[in-house]
């Protein structure tokens, strides 16, 4: 790695090979009982990252629409800017966050209503003019004003940013102020929440060692293992000793990181890994790294899981492709 590259990361840049010798987080008994349960139970797992499974965490067909886009955004990302710099935590409330799950919402009432409008137009009496607008005219109509008012990226104003390159989390104050606080004094928390049917789903919080300052994840999980293997992510973001996180969100940005692009190149990584990769290899790979999260022993090393027998999702897909072949072979035979 050469001088440049050395010097582009900050001397305040995450390491977890080379951990800063913090003092102890302080008591959080004077806080009270409101505060301490909304924040939620100490997840207890290290700043690093060991199972390494973060293609479970989204759909197949997500991540193939990811890696054929070659990016998760339209026009191609800013060297200075782009997910290989920051990872940010938006906040629901903000305008263009609340309008993209706006988005979300009518594409499903799109959904239900054509198929509800089909169902009807097969009835001897076939749908009124009225269902007709109130179900199928109505969601299209605001889903294609949504959709252009979200054609570009947003510019989000009062997110959270981890930002790789120094190893600060900047957090949003108000009236356009912001605070960096160093990522190695956050411990993650878990906290439930109850959703409109009463499901209770899972959230993830960051809480600060030394203060109450707190940033929660804007997405909430069915299971601990996802909330888990969120913030292994996370870790794995901030954390240069390690290459960026092996998804396509940044299949097009690994070459600008210089730790991504030593990686890729000792261990002949091509820079269209995933765009290449078939749909159904995604999906395989999704599937796998999936079952692996929910299998992995969570709070031990990946020498330890791997000396347990647990599998990582590359080995689990050669296996079946191997096994695949071999019933082939069988039937020929």
């Amino acid at each position: 790695m050469t001088d440049n590259e050395l010097n582009y990361y900050a001397d305040t840049a995450y390491n977890s090979e080379k951990p800063r010798d913090l003092p102890p987080a302080r008591d959080r008994g004077d806080d009270g009982y409101f505060l301490n349960k909304s924040l939620g139970k100490p997840v207890n797992l290290p700043k690093k990252s060991h199972c390494q499974e973060f293609l479970g965490l989204e759909t197949a067909g997500h991540w193939h629409k990811v890696a054929k886009r070659r990016g998760i955004w339209s026009r191609p990302p800013s060297q200075e800017d782009g997910p290989h710099v920051k990872k940010i935590w938006g906040n629901i409330f903000e305008w263009p966050v609340f309008i993209r799950m706006l988005n979300h919402i009518f594409g499903v009432m799109l959904l239900i209503g054509g198929g509800g409008v089909s169902i009807m137009s097969l009835l001897p009496s076939g749908p009124s003019a009225e269902e007709v607008f109130f179900f199928l005219f109505f969601p299209v109509s605001i889903w294609i004003i949504v959709k252009f008012l979200t054609r570009k990226e947003p510019k989000l104003k009062t997110d959270t940013r981890f930002l790789r390159r120094t190893g600060m989390v900047s957090i949003y104050l108000g009236k356009g102020n912001r605070q960096e606080i160093p990522f190695d004094e956050f411990d993650p928390y878990v906290s439930f929440t109850t959703g409109p049917t009463g499901s209770s789903n899972l959230v993830l919080n960051l809480v600060h060692r030394y203060s109450n300052t707190a940033v929660g994840y804007h997405n909430s999980f069915m299971f601990e293992e996802d909330l888990k293997a969120e913030w292994e992510q996370l870790c794995d973001f901030m954390d240069i000793s390690r290459p960026l996180p092996e998804t396509p969100v940044y299949e097009r940005c690994r070459h600008w990181d210089p730790v991504s692009r030593m990686y890729d190149e000792q261990h002949n990584r091509t820079r269209d890994y995933w765009f290449n990769m078939s749909k159904g290899a995604i999906h395989a790979l999704s599937m796998h790294s999936y079952r692996a999260i929910r299998e992995y022993p969570w709070g031990q090393t990946r020498q330890q899981a791997l000396a347990q027998g647990w599998k990582p999702s590359e080995q689990r897909w050669r296996e079946e492709q191997e096994a695949r072949r071999q019933a082939q072979a069988d039937d020929l035979v």
